[in-house]
């Protein structure tokens, strides 16, 4: 087999509409007002009113999938047990969302970590579940988060309507597991 070279692609010539008047050139059109300059003032527009107006709905992720929560809510609930804490885990405290009224879709979790005083907290043994089939999601919220020995903060955490259940676990440098379990509902 031969190697042939390509053959040059014609292209058809600029129609009159889309040309500039003769003795013009495109930037020379631009320069003097002309259509295109209108195009870019309205390009530059649309890209500041997207940014300003779709920031929130753009940063959004789902924490929980409508399938998971569809799973959750099929699967048979028996009314759970408060775990026992044990004594010197540390301690979870849920800052964020008011979860005595019903919250809306995307939510902030703001959850604050106490240490017993003779211990400090290991950030890796976070784990967040997801309701009683205890869905883990916590690759998901370490990939929206940042957890540290005080705390984590999720932000833009976006839910589907209904009745939620997400369960928090953290140890310390001793071993011992505190949980807290968050039920909230997202109308």
């Amino acid at each position: 087999m031969r190697w042939s070279r390509p053959r040059a692609i014609k292209r058809p010539a600029p129609s009159p509409v889309n040309a500039p008047p003769p003795g013009l050139n495109w930037f020379m059109l631009c320069q003097r007002g002309g259509g295109l300059s209108m195009y870019r003032r309205s390009l530059i527009l649309g890209v500041i009113a997207s940014s300003c107006f779709g920031s929130r709905a753009g940063s959004a992720w789902p924490l929980v999938t409508r399938q998971q929560s569809w799973r959750e809510n099929a699967a048979p609930h028996k009314q759970a047990a408060p775990a026992t804490a044990r004594s010197g885990a540390p301690t979870i405290r849920i800052e964020e969302p008011n979860t005595t009224r019903p919250i809306s879709s995307p939510v902030r979790i703001r959850v604050t970590f106490q240490p017993a005083s003779n211990a400090t907290i290991v950030v890796n043994s976070l784990r967040v579940r997801y309701g009683s089939l205890g869905i883990d999601i916590t690759r998901r919220i370490l990939a929206h988060a940042r957890p540290t020995a005080s705390g984590v903060t999720v932000d833009d955490a976006e839910l589907p309507r209904g009745r939620h259940r997400v369960t928090i676990q953290i140890a310390d440098n001793l071993g011992r597991v505190g949980a807290k379990s968050l039920e909230f509902t997202v109308v």
